[in-house]
């Protein structure tokens, strides 16, 4: 009888290590082979198969891929959330594309993503905590290097700005480099061909302000609570 028991502990064991071994060592995805849901949506939202068409309109709980676009009308809010729990709060009139996704639990994390228009609030999730990472987001205007961070980014015409909430990011084009390590900071790019310009004097009320576009309607009064503890570099 103890022979077996200790047979059954062992089978029990090796199952055990077999199925932690696949998900540390293997490239997490749903069954279906997506790399995301749709948690949240306001108005009319879209995920498209191909950029020249191909949509069907977004409902909470659906799959989308890597390559797939997700769209939003003019009064659209979305919220997508990774298999690594990255958080995407997608303002409207955005079209976003995610190029690259690999999540392995702990060891490699890969994301890239192609923002072709709109603002975004990206909160990174388990991804950004591997040891191998590679984040970045591409828009007309730069790249985004992502380093555990949440932001939000909005891209018109050829101009980006973007507002760090915490964590880092690393704007880059051709013509410079800056880096947003405090809470609050602000960069502004002109174009693809004008230097990334950091600003630490924005307000409380227009970071809010700026932040309101990607947030849903029923989330705007704790966004905007003064209880909130989000403080721009140097407000008291």
């Amino acid at each position: 009888m103890r022979g077996l028991l200790f047979l059954l502990i062992l089978a029990l064991l090796g199952a055990t290590g077999f199925y932690a071994y696949k998900y540390f060592s293997e490239p997490q995805t749903y069954p279906d082979g997506s790399i995301g849901r749709v948690e949240r949506e306001q108005t009319q939202s879209e995920i498209c198969i191909t950029e020249d068409g191909d949509c069907s309109v977004a409902a909470v709980e659906d799959s989308f891929f890597i390559n797939n676009m997700l769209r939003t009308n003019e009064t659209g809010v979305m919220r997508a959330v990774l298999i690594d729990k990255t958080e995407l709060s997608v303002g409207p009139h955005t079209e976003l594309v995610i190029n690259e996704y690999v999540y392995q639990p702990r060891t490699i994390g890969t994301f890239g993503m192609s923002l072709v228009t709109g603002t975004l609030r990206i909160l990174s999730g388990n991804v950004s905590n591997a040891k191998e990472k590679d984040l970045l987001v591409q828009t007309p205007a730069a790249s985004i290097g992502i380093r555990g961070t949440d932001f939000w980014i909005r891209q018109l015409g050829d101009s980006l700005d973007v507002v760090l909430i915490y964590g880092e990011v690393e704007i880059t084009n051709e013509a410079g480099t800056v880096t947003l390590s405090n809470q609050g900071d602000y960069a502004f790019v002109a174009g693809p061909d004008a230097a990334p310009v950091k600003r630490t004097d924005l307000s409380r009320s227009e970071v809010f302000e700026l932040l309101s576009s990607t947030t849903f309607d029923d989330e705007l009064e704790a966004l905007l609570n003064p209880d909130n503890n989000f403080r721009p570099d140097g407000e008291e």
